[in-house]
């Protein structure tokens, strides 16, 4: 993505939201509840005299604005690091920031909030204003963002997968020199093990042969093979 098209996304999605803001005042009450009720959790009506503080529609958005573009400066100094540093990446960073961006950004605050209650609205009340077109060019954006995160995810999963097989071949080899290497888990153990999904783990096994760092001879067996490029890649994890 570009600098153009980051900025692009930014502008429309912060006027969107600036617009949706007056849009639920001026529907009243019914709209604010549904926003509201959305991410209130089951211990709000316990009966509890203690209250939570009630939070607007647009301070939540906002809020949560705060922590998605924190995520966004983990990615945005990685891409600076990345083209002169590649080791010097942190793939851990990376990986959490994306988890955080998928789980909070685009499962909750983009399908959930944005295009199930903001955007529907935005269609209703202002369909040939200014903001009409917005939330079509956002879920459009929202669906190539995802599919960043995917390859995000993907290729931080790559650098623990290596990791993993590293720490594998020195168990069977201390000085280090092992190039086939035992796998004692399947894949579905090994994705338990690094907390990732299988998909992302086979995702990682392709990432990896495709560089050329490693060849899968069967499921339970890999080779390095090309041994500087795979420490590598290990030393950024």
């Amino acid at each position: 993505m570009t600098e153009d098209d980051r900025n692009r996304r930014y502008f429309l999605k912060v006027t969107a939201l600036a617009g949706s803001a007056l849009i639920l005042q001026a529907c009243g009450n019914n709209a604010t509840t549904n926003v509201v009720n959305a991410k209130q959790s089951p211990e709000k009506n316990t009966g509890s005299d203690e209250e939570a503080e009630e939070v607007t529609p647009l301070e939540d958005l906002m809020r949560e604005h705060g922590v998605l573009r924190r995520a966004l400066f983990v990615f945005s100094e990685a891409a600076a690091v990345l083209p002169h540093d590649p080791p010097g990446m942190w793939a851990d960073a990376i990986q959490k920031a994306a988890k955080l961006f998928r789980e909070f950004g685009e499962d909750y605050h983009e399908k959930k909030l944005e295009e199930q209650f903001i955007f529907p609205l935005i269609k209703q009340k202002a369909p040939t204003g200014p903001a009409g077109s917005y939330p079509d060019i956002l879920t459009a954006q929202h669906a190539r963002g995802r599919e960043i995160t995917d390859y995000i995810l993907a290729s931080t999963a790559a650098g623990r997968l290596a990791m993993f097989i590293s720490q594998m071949a020195m168990r069977e080899c201390p000085s280090g020199q092992l190039h086939a290497v035992a796998l004692p888990m399947t894949r579905s153990d090994i994705a338990g093990f690094l907390g990732l999904s299988l998909e992302s783990v086979s995702r990682a096994a392709a990432e990896l042969e495709q560089r050329g760092l490693v060849k899968f001879e069967n499921r339970h067996r890999v080779r390095i093979v090309e041994a500087d490029g795979f420490a590598r890649l290990v030393a950024a994890v």
